[in-house]
Protein backbone atom coordinates (compact mmCIF):
# COMPACT_ATOMS: atom_id res chain seq x y z
CA UNK A 1 0.00 0.00 0.00
CA UNK A 2 2.65 2.59 0.56
CA UNK A 3 4.61 1.67 -2.78
CA UNK A 4 1.35 2.62 -4.13
CA UNK A 5 1.02 5.52 -2.64
CA UNK A 6 4.64 6.60 -3.38
CA UNK A 7 4.10 5.85 -6.84
CA UNK A 8 0.54 7.88 -7.15
CA UNK A 9 2.90 10.72 -5.46
CA UNK A 10 5.54 10.91 -8.10
CA UNK A 11 3.38 10.45 -10.98
CA UNK A 12 1.44 13.48 -9.25
CA UNK A 13 4.74 15.68 -8.68
CA UNK A 14 5.73 14.14 -12.36
CA UNK A 15 2.67 16.22 -13.51
CA UNK A 16 2.86 19.66 -11.81
CA UNK A 17 6.37 19.41 -13.06
CA UNK A 18 5.06 18.75 -16.68
CA UNK A 19 2.31 21.65 -16.73
CA UNK A 20 4.48 24.51 -14.58
CA UNK A 21 6.97 24.07 -17.62
CA UNK A 22 4.27 23.99 -20.10
CA UNK A 23 2.62 27.24 -18.92
CA UNK A 24 5.44 28.99 -17.71
CA UNK A 25 7.49 28.17 -21.22
CA UNK A 26 4.63 26.96 -23.46
CA UNK A 27 3.76 27.76 -27.17
CA UNK A 28 0.96 29.72 -25.69
CA UNK A 29 2.38 32.31 -24.10
CA UNK A 30 1.42 35.75 -25.82
CA UNK A 31 4.58 37.79 -27.08
CA UNK A 32 5.00 40.93 -25.72
CA UNK A 33 7.81 41.63 -28.19
CA UNK A 34 5.87 41.52 -31.22
CA UNK A 35 6.32 44.72 -33.49
CA UNK A 36 4.10 46.52 -34.90
CA UNK A 37 4.00 46.85 -38.60
CA UNK A 38 3.14 50.28 -39.91
CA UNK A 39 2.15 49.37 -43.17
CA UNK A 40 -0.52 47.19 -41.62
CA UNK A 41 -4.14 47.77 -42.66
CA UNK A 42 -5.55 46.70 -39.19
CA UNK A 43 -7.82 49.18 -37.82
CA UNK A 44 -7.58 49.58 -33.97
CA UNK A 45 -10.32 49.90 -31.28
CA UNK A 46 -7.39 50.99 -28.61
CA UNK A 47 -4.08 52.71 -29.06
CA UNK A 48 -0.92 54.07 -27.07
CA UNK A 49 -1.89 57.54 -28.49
CA UNK A 50 -5.79 58.23 -29.76
CA UNK A 51 -6.36 60.01 -32.16
CA UNK A 52 -7.35 64.00 -31.81
CA UNK A 53 -9.35 66.59 -33.96
CA UNK A 54 -6.55 69.78 -34.69
CA UNK A 55 -8.00 71.73 -32.00
CA UNK A 56 -9.03 69.78 -29.62
CA UNK A 57 -12.79 68.85 -29.12
CA UNK A 58 -13.75 72.53 -28.87
CA UNK A 59 -13.12 73.24 -32.62
CA UNK A 60 -14.94 69.70 -33.49
CA UNK A 61 -17.92 71.37 -31.86
CA UNK A 62 -17.16 74.79 -34.01
CA UNK A 63 -16.70 72.59 -37.38
CA UNK A 64 -19.69 70.53 -36.55
CA UNK A 65 -21.85 73.32 -35.82
CA UNK A 66 -20.97 75.43 -38.27
CA UNK A 67 -21.18 72.75 -41.28
CA UNK A 68 -24.48 71.16 -40.00
CA UNK A 69 -27.28 71.93 -41.77
CA UNK A 70 -29.72 69.43 -40.32
CA UNK A 71 -32.86 69.78 -37.80
CA UNK A 72 -32.96 67.58 -35.20
CA UNK A 73 -35.29 66.97 -31.86
CA UNK A 74 -32.81 66.60 -28.30
CA UNK A 75 -31.17 63.46 -28.32
CA UNK A 76 -27.82 61.49 -28.41
CA UNK A 77 -25.95 59.84 -30.77
CA UNK A 78 -22.86 57.82 -31.11
CA UNK A 79 -20.45 57.58 -34.48
CA UNK A 80 -17.74 55.03 -34.95
CA UNK A 81 -15.48 57.48 -37.35
CA UNK A 82 -12.17 55.28 -38.62
CA UNK A 83 -9.29 57.93 -38.39
CA UNK A 84 -6.60 56.57 -40.86
CA UNK A 85 -2.91 56.94 -40.73
CA UNK A 86 -2.96 59.40 -43.11
CA UNK A 87 -5.29 61.93 -40.83
CA UNK A 88 -8.12 61.02 -43.97
CA UNK A 89 -11.56 59.71 -42.26
CA UNK A 90 -12.73 56.46 -43.80
CA UNK A 91 -15.52 55.07 -43.04
CA UNK A 92 -18.31 56.58 -40.79
CA UNK A 93 -21.28 54.17 -38.78
CA UNK A 94 -24.22 55.59 -36.73
CA UNK A 95 -24.40 53.20 -33.44
CA UNK A 96 -27.50 54.72 -32.27
CA UNK A 97 -30.21 55.96 -34.02
CA UNK A 98 -33.26 58.10 -32.55
CA UNK A 99 -35.84 55.69 -32.78
CA UNK A 100 -38.42 57.94 -30.48
CA UNK A 101 -37.61 61.34 -32.34
CA UNK A 102 -38.65 62.55 -35.99
CA UNK A 103 -36.44 62.61 -38.40
CA UNK A 104 -33.85 60.56 -36.28
CA UNK A 105 -32.10 58.97 -39.24
CA UNK A 106 -32.13 61.95 -41.30
CA UNK A 107 -30.22 63.60 -38.54
CA UNK A 108 -27.88 61.16 -38.26
CA UNK A 109 -27.08 60.88 -42.22
CA UNK A 110 -26.26 64.47 -42.18
CA UNK A 111 -24.09 64.41 -39.12
CA UNK A 112 -22.09 61.25 -40.83
CA UNK A 113 -21.74 63.42 -43.89
CA UNK A 114 -20.27 66.11 -41.94
CA UNK A 115 -18.16 63.52 -39.97
CA UNK A 116 -16.40 63.09 -42.69
CA UNK A 117 -15.66 66.33 -44.30
CA UNK A 118 -13.19 66.41 -40.71
CA UNK A 119 -11.02 64.13 -43.37
CA UNK A 120 -7.65 65.67 -43.27
CA UNK A 121 -8.09 67.85 -40.03
CA UNK A 122 -7.25 64.80 -37.41
CA UNK A 123 -3.96 63.77 -35.44
CA UNK A 124 -3.88 60.03 -36.70
CA UNK A 125 -3.39 57.29 -33.91
CA UNK A 126 -0.10 56.27 -32.74
CA UNK A 127 1.06 52.62 -31.52
CA UNK A 128 4.45 52.20 -30.61
CA UNK A 129 5.23 56.02 -32.36
CA UNK A 130 3.87 54.87 -35.74
CA UNK A 131 0.75 56.45 -37.03
CA UNK A 132 -1.80 53.60 -37.28
CA UNK A 133 -5.94 53.54 -38.03
CA UNK A 134 -8.13 53.60 -35.12
CA UNK A 135 -11.43 53.44 -34.53
CA UNK A 136 -12.53 56.80 -32.18
CA UNK A 137 -16.13 57.17 -30.70
CA UNK A 138 -17.98 60.38 -31.47
CA UNK A 139 -20.64 60.82 -29.15
CA UNK A 140 -23.08 63.72 -30.56
CA UNK A 141 -25.54 66.11 -28.52
CA UNK A 142 -28.23 67.43 -30.38
CA UNK A 143 -29.26 70.24 -28.55
CA UNK A 144 -31.59 72.35 -30.63
CA UNK A 145 -32.72 72.41 -34.10
CA UNK A 146 -29.57 73.39 -35.32
CA UNK A 147 -27.13 73.26 -32.42
CA UNK A 148 -24.49 70.04 -31.69
CA UNK A 149 -22.51 69.00 -28.37
CA UNK A 150 -19.79 66.76 -29.15
CA UNK A 151 -17.97 64.23 -26.95
CA UNK A 152 -14.64 62.21 -27.99
CA UNK A 153 -13.34 59.03 -27.51
CA UNK A 154 -15.98 56.75 -24.76
CA UNK A 155 -18.78 58.52 -24.15
CA UNK A 156 -18.61 61.64 -21.63
CA UNK A 157 -20.71 62.76 -18.78
CA UNK A 158 -20.39 66.34 -20.56
CA UNK A 159 -22.65 66.27 -23.43
CA UNK A 160 -25.60 65.01 -21.08
CA UNK A 161 -25.41 67.83 -18.48
CA UNK A 162 -28.22 70.16 -19.79
CA UNK A 163 -26.83 73.55 -21.62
Amino acid sequence: MIQNYQSTLKIGIFLLIVFFFQSSFGQNRIDSTLEFDPNDTLVFTIVENMPAFVGGEKMLNNFLNSHYKGSCEEKVSSFIVEVDKDSSVGKVKCLSRGIESSGGSECDDEMANVLRQTSGKWIPGKQNGNPCNVYQIVTIRYISRKKVLVGIGIARQHIFDKH
